[in-house]
């Protein structure tokens, strides 16, 4: 099934499939991208599509080795096809999806707020993937 939902709308759905997976980030799991020296990155096979930019991307940890051991949430960017994990062309630790969003779209003709009500789905078909 694809969730349809507005970009700015992205914490409320989030919310909707964490209850309705009983913990959506307990029972997916986690594809570890790369291991090199000190830096792990894993993302979840949760791909936002945001059709009119042409991208997608996917929710994950970022690790870096720090003393604190502390996991960072993360953010991929891909093509809108892409769905192999590996294929990002970017990434960014704490980022908000709207800001990480906005920030690629810089150059584009859109106005902050054409990027807020872009139209986005989430296919949990690809959960299992």
């Amino acid at each position: 099934m694809k969730y349809r939902f507005k970009l700015s709308e992205y914490a409320e759905i989030l919310e909707e499939l964490d209850e309705e997976y009983g913990g959506i980030y307990e029972e997916l799991e986690p594809y570890e991208i790369i291991r090199e020296n000190d830096i792990q990155l894993f993302t979840y096979p949760l791909r936002i599509v945001i059709p009119d930019l042409e991208i997608s991307v996917r929710v994950g940890l970022g690790y870096y080795g720090d003393e604190e051991e502390d996991y960072y949430p993360a953010l991929f960017l891909y093509d809108a096809e892409e769905t192999n994990p590996e294929n990002y062309q970017e990434y960014a630790l704490e980022a908000e999806l709207l800001s990480f969003v906005s920030m690629y779209a810089y150059d584009s003709n859109y106005s902050e707020e054409e990027i807020e009500e872009m139209e986005c789905f989430i296919d949990d078909a690809e959960f299992e993937a």
